[in-house]
């Protein structure tokens, strides 16, 4: 679906917030820019992998997230960025289908 086609389907609240989302990713240097381009594609992965990990202390993460952009591994950066996201604000997140639903959990059969 082309930009054009996507802001004719949405309420123009939404394509306020879209338009300012946009405009903050644009600003970013290239390499952030995969990251989080990364991460708003891969969250039910980025969820899977970081709910559970252990906290990093600050200068775990600066030492790490310092590693990942000298790789310039955008991933492993998104990743951490995320996992620090959840070690702030809790365990929030869960895993969605494509359309944005929570997930439900399959019954185990007897």
């Amino acid at each position: 679906m082309t930009k054009a086609k996507f802001f004719e389907k949405i309420t123009e609240n939404e394509r306020e917030t879209y338009t300012a989302l946009i405009e903050k990713l644009e600003a970013l240097p290239d390499f952030q820019q995969k990251a989080a381009v990364w991460l708003i594609r891969n969250r039910n992965l980025a969820v899977y992998l970081c709910e559970k990990s252990k906290p990093l202390s600050p200068k775990e993460f600066q030492e790490k997230v310092s590693k990942a952009e000298q790789k310039k591994d955008y991933i492993y950066y998104a990743l951490l960025f995320f996992r620090r996201t959840l070690q702030k604000n809790g365990s929030e997140y869960s895993v969605t289908d494509r359309k944005g639903h929570p997930e439900q959990k399959k019954k185990e059969m007897p």
